[in-house]
């Protein structure tokens, strides 16, 4: 598992560094998508499904780079979007691409539903953790203000 960990981070500087991001968020960046990757591989164990393990680490992904962007005072794209990066399904639309040029239209179509599912459960974690966090920033903001 200290593979796969040490994995995930490498991968996730990788693009992080691909996309220009500043290096004093490396860290935290990886970090994050390490985190995501090693969930998603815990997850997939257990026997949740892809889908499901997409979008669990999708939405570990973002909260600790929600948590990371208020710590650091950047936006939060700058670790969410290179923290996904370990978890894109690409392998599986490699195999969707290879059924279609065999002339394996059953092979490609499973595939590109698996591609598909994993792709929308990753954006329904972000989407669900991002809409937390403002959820619970508003809560924080109408009832947690300082009087005056």
């Amino acid at each position: 598992m200290l593979l796969q960990f040490v994995a995930g981070l490498m991968a996730t500087i990788g693009y992080a560094l691909i996309f220009n991001q500043p290096r004093r968020h490396l860290a935290a960046t990886g970090l994050a998508g390490a985190a995501g990757w090693i969930l998603y591989l815990y997850a997939v164990s257990l026997g949740t499904g892809e889908a499901f393990s997409c979008f669990l680490s999708a939405f570990l992904v973002t909260v600790l780079s929600q948590l990371f962007a208020r710590l650091l005072k950047d936006p939060v794209m700058i670790f969410c979007i290179p923290g996904i990066m370990p978890i894109v399904p690409g392998a599986a639309m490699y195999r969707t691409m290879r059924a279609f040029i065999e002339h394996d239209m059953a092979q490609a179509a499973a595939a590109g539903y698996s591609a598909i599912t994993m792709a929308a459960a990753i954006a329904l974690g972000l989407l669900a953790a991002s809409s937390l966090a403002h959820i619970l920033t508003a809560v924080r903001h109408t009832f947690f203000r300082r009087p005056l």
